[in-house]
């Protein structure tokens, strides 16, 4: 797939998941909102900034840095999108739920930063081994 059809193809979704998701935020009462109407707002959500990040980072490493290994740039640029997304949909559902407490958040953010760690260890690792 080309790099112009990859971007307009994943705009496309990522601006899909937007509009679904303040569809759901503004046509539902969420008094009277069953489960399947939460599942949704919080995976459309979930998915709107996994593609807002994911595509932002995307796009100012290949302005910023050399166009080199564009693969694994794409790679890293997506899962620092997932790590953002679930940190921001994480705490929101931590918070709807009643259960979200300053030192609750703190490890929480904490545990995903240890698991992006991983991923910047093992990384290095690849890259020094070859």
């Amino acid at each position: 797939m080309k790099l112009k059809n990859f971007f307009w193809t994943s705009e496309t979704i990522t601006s899909f998941f937007w509009v679904i998701f303040f569809l759901i935020l503004f046509f539902t009462e969420p008094t009277k909102a069953n489960t399947v109407i939460f599942v949704a707002f919080f995976t459309t959500l979930f998915l709107a900034i996994l593609g807002t990040f994911g595509l932002l980072e995307f796009r100012l490493t290949l302005k910023y840095k050399s166009s080199e290994n564009v693969k694994n740039k794409m790679f890293t640029a997506f899962r620092h999108g997932f790590m953002v997304a679930v940190v921001l949909v994480g705490l929101l559902f931590m918070e709807g739920v009643d259960v979200l407490t300053f030192w609750d958040g703190g490890i929480f953010v904490l545990a995903i930063l240890l698991i992006e760690g991983y991923f910047l260890s093992k990384d290095n690792n690849i890259v020094n081994n070859n």
